[in-house]
């Protein structure tokens, strides 16, 4: 996952493609560096078909970057796209603010873009609720963080235990 904060060249987006691809017949500009201890430690195959496994998602976090999206999926080697809400809100202005209809309509345009070139588009869920994301047809969302769910886990356990009326010592 490539993440632009703000808008970079087409050809930064290009390079980092790039970089994960080795050089063949498909990627004449692959970069990827070779280690062939490494490779074939993993498979003798692994140098012809990891051109194909690696996944690149670009990030895309600022309305430049969404307004760059026709050339940004026409690139060889871009599998998806991940609009970034927070950072996309913040540089419209709506700092912490990702329900904002400015976002949330440029969020729609990324989106709508997306789809209309079959592009798998994802995100985080931006100020809407999960579910309503799922039902817009984002095909991939971030849902929480370790520390969150470490703290929802917590706190469910606090509760069995407040439930239970367990007598914990001090």
């Amino acid at each position: 996952m490539w993440p632009f904060p703000t808008h970079t060249s087409i050809d930064d987006v290009k390079a980092c493609i790039d970089y994960t691809k080795y050089k063949n017949d498909d990627y004449p500009d692959g970069k990827r560096g070779y280690a062939p201890r490494r490779a074939f430690s993993l498979s003798e195959n692994y140098v012809k078909v990891i051109n194909d496994w690696v996944f690149n998602i670009i990030q895309v976090e600022s309305p430049a970057g969404i307004d760059a999206l026709p050339e940004i999926v026409e690139l060889k080697g871009v599998d998806a796209i991940f609009i970034g809400p927070a950072d996309l809100a913040q540089r419209m202005g709506y700092l912490g603010n990702m329900s904002a209809q400015p976002v949330q309509d440029m969020i729609k345009k990324g989106f709508d873009f997306c789809k209309s070139k079959k592009m798998p588009v994802g995100l985080t869920a931006g100020g809407i609720p999960l579910k309503d994301r799922i039902k817009q047809g984002f095909e991939f969302q971030t849902v929480g963080s370790t520390p969150g769910f470490l703290s929802l886990g917590a706190n469910e356990i606090a509760k069995i235990i407040k439930e239970s009326e367990a007598k914990i010592p001090s």
